[in-house]
């Protein structure tokens, strides 16, 4: 499956879930912040990771590999399906077009990697 026919079948997926909870959405573009700019309650995520995961057959956030609180914009989700499905690792360019997120030490620590 190529990358275009998982943005668009996550596209779809989207659109639907924000049809069935009410969310207004516009044009959907992979720059788009799930919450921010889709305006997806934490409810809406849950629902869309679900479906996404009966679509695609795979739990790249499930199972650990992807962690879902990193991922932020739809085209970040998108390559991480993408990912999965074509047998790369998951975060493999997931975040090629962000700013690597800073992570203060008191959160490093309390994952308990502070060396």
């Amino acid at each position: 499956m190529s990358r275009q026919e998982t943005f668009q079948r996550l596209c779809k997926i989207i659109e639907e879930v924000a049809r069935d909870y009410g969310t207004a959405i516009a044009a959907i573009k992979e720059q788009d912040k799930i919450v921010d700019d889709l305006g997806f309650t934490s409810l809406e995520v849950a629902v869309l990771t679900t479906k996404l995961e009966m679509e695609f057959q795979c739990e790249p956030f499930t199972n650990g590999d992807a962690p879902i609180t990193d991922i932020k914009t739809v085209g970040q989700v998108c390559r991480v399906y993408d990912n999965v499905i074509n047998n790369r690792s998951p975060l493999e360019g997931v975040f090629d077009d962000t700013k690597p997120a800073r992570v203060s030490k008191r959160a490093v620590h309390r994952r308990g990697k502070l060396t």
